[in-house]
């Protein structure tokens, strides 16, 4: 997801709505999350590109987390 400016409604609910439908069944999945990535924007009609990712680690093995 990117940041956007002010939405009005109803676009609000409709891109809500959306989003929820895309969403909503992965929260019901397992999944790790093994790196937190920043991206960066130029200017504001260029593409966001990867500016840096930082893996993540544990001090646990993976079957202690879960």
């Amino acid at each position: 997801m990117t940041l956007t400016g002010h939405i009005d409604e109803p676009a609000r609910t409709e891109i809500a709505t959306k989003l929820h439908s895309i969403f909503d069944p992965l929260l019901d999945e397992d999944f790790q999350i093994d790196a937190l990535t920043l991206f960066e924007q130029k200017a504001p009609n260029f593409n966001f590109v990867v500016a840096e990712s930082f893996p993540l680690r544990s001090r646990y093995p993976t079957e202690q987390c879960q």
